[in-house]
């Protein structure tokens, strides 16, 4: 006993209450850091090999057969994220969410989930970038003939998936590229035509296998295919997302499982760093509908093929109208937005004398820009950002912490940020101002 001063566990969500016993009783205190909306630790994880190789044909369907003692033994109360939750409850100052995203580039990976599995609670910095040239949009969805779909498997959508890739490879050299299936059996057979491929191509074979061996800083970045099931935990730049099934049974294998499956469409949807291809041959509108939001866990991959079809259609109304029916909740379009103070309505005016758009309020909450600037409204990205600070607030340590903390992860998704404090705009105005268009005339260059 007292070991340790403190152990900290991360991917608590991954760790059964057992293996986790021996260490947290020779801890003094413990940190405990996991997703309840990801996946527990089941034997899935532990032989994954057996189960990708299995050739049991009922392994994806919803009645668990084949599989359905060892999910029971390994699933549910079994958790320490479980345990832990159960011990510090909500309200409890020791138990806290930790809301800021970060892995996703564009917003629109991580909406979905934020509103469907989140309560909306996940704050994300807006980026300032433009989608990689590769794909269409953050979420693409191409629709594919399903005319050779049957029992889990379309060939024509695997022939797709792998000719995508094929494309990708030959256009850039930068993106890291994982696949995912709603199952084994098109998992297989992807994988059968990516060696099929490679063996009349060597050029491909030989970027495959470097495409599998890829390491960045260290970490494993490789290729891979993988049902659902497996990719707990991986991520990449670009997802190519697979659903085939028949089309006639509203079953889609692991994400159709009481309970579970949402958890498993969450981690699914989640992996993309930069954007998210989906190839599908289902008739989307069929999944599912609104009345059974309460009855079936399909309801959650049709409102997120809704969602993807939106998004890649760039349809922002229907987009809004989706999310707003996950999480109840209404958001507010841009154009409503209004400075917080005459300080920022000032330098927006200012600005607007210099022919430059100026938006108020770019972002959510905790990573709002006060000011957003473009040379025309519709440029697709925007020069900079400006932050109107006052001195009473940042004068104290913690806020310029935060602030270095903040304008940090806002330069990662692509900002450039500068800063105009009151006194000086006040005192100074016609420095200050000159100074601030030069360094604007910077961000255009």
């Amino acid at each position: 006993p007292n070991l340790y001063d403190l152990v900290v566990i991360d991917e608590a969500s991954q760790m059964f209450m057992a293996d986790a016993l021996p260490i947290l009783y020779r801890a003094k205190t413990a940190f405990l850091s996991g997703d309840s909306q990801q996946m527990p630790p089941s034997d899935f994880f532990a032989s994954a090999g057996d189960i990708e190789n299995s050739d049991d044909e009922d392994a994806d369907e919803d009645d668990d057969s084949g599989d359905k003692n060892r999910l029971i033994a390994a699933d549910g109360e079994y958790c320490l994220l479980d345990a832990a939750e159960y011990a510090v409850k909500k309200g409890n100052p020791n138990h806290a969410m930790l809301s800021v995203h970060y892995r996703s580039e564009f917003k629109e990976l991580i909406d979905f989930s934020n509103h469907a599995f989140y309560e909306g609670k996940l704050i994300a910095a807006v980026s300032n970038r433009i989608c990689p040239s590769v794909i269409k949009s953050p979420i693409e969805l191409n629709v594919v003939d399903n005319a050779t779909a049957k029992a889990g498997v379309n060939l024509t959508e695997a022939l797709a998936v792998v000719e995508r890739i094929a494309t990708l490879w030959k256009e850039q050299d930068t993106f890291s590229i994982g696949v995912i299936t709603l199952n084994v059996k098109q998992k297989d057979q992807i994988d059968d035509f990516l060696i099929e491929r490679g063996q009349q191509d060597g050029e491909f074979l030989a970027r495959l296998e470097q495409e599998r061996n890829r390491t960045k800083d260290g970490e494993d970045v490789g290729f891979f295919v993988r049902s659902v099931e497996h990719v707990q935990g991986d991520e990449r730049d670009l997802i190519i997302f697979s659903t085939a099934y028949d089309g006639i049974k509203r079953n889609f294998g692991a994400i159709s499982r009481k309970e579970k499956g949402r958890k498993r469409l969450n981690v699914a949807v989640t992996r993309a760093k930069l954007g998210m291809i989906i190839y599908t041959s289902l008739n989307i509108d069929f999944i599912s509908n609104e009345s059974q939001r309460d009855t079936t866990e399909s309801y959650w991959f049709w409102q997120y093929m809704r969602y993807a079809r939106a998004v890649s259609d760039k349809d922002k109304k229907m987009t809004e109208t989706i999310l707003n029916s996950l999480s109840g909740k209404t958001s507010q379009p841009l154009t409503d937005a209004e400075p917080d103070s005459f300080f920022e309505k000032d330098v927006a005016d200012f600005l607007r004398t210099q022919n430059y758009h100026v938006d108020y309020q770019i972002g959510e909450s905790g990573f709002k820009i006060d000011l957003g600037v473009k040379r025309n409204a519709e440029d697709a990205v925007y020069l900079c950002g400006i932050e109107c600070d006052g001195r009473q607030y940042h004068s104290s340590w913690s806020a310029r912490l935060n602030d270095i903390w903040r304008q940090n992860i806002l330069e990662a998704k692509g900002w450039r940020i500068i800063r105009i404090w009151s006194n000086d705009w006040f005192d100074n105005r016609e420095e200050t101002q000159a100074k601030l268009l030069a360094d604007l005339k910077k961000s255009s260059e």
